[in-house]
């Protein structure tokens, strides 16, 4: 039971994590993008790296879970 508590915690922190990541920063690169259309790439990027915190949070997960 608490191996199934410790990776739903896990789990559903770093997905809200990356969800408040991904909201800051592709608002941020939105309006970015209004002024200087060449950062679109920087945008996305940037938009990824805060993505990789939930595939993290759910290779965390299915380790605890195995353990």
């Amino acid at each position: 039971m608490a191996t199934v508590l410790a990776a739903s915690l896990a789990f559903s922190t770093s997905v809200l994590g990356a969800a408040i990541g991904i909201a800051l920063v592709g608002s941020a690169s939105i309006s970015a993008m209004v002024e200087k259309p060449e950062l679109r790439v920087w945008g996305l990027i940037l938009t990824a790296l805060a993505e990789a915190l939930a595939i993290y949070g759910i290779a965390i997960a299915f380790l605890i879970l195995t353990s």
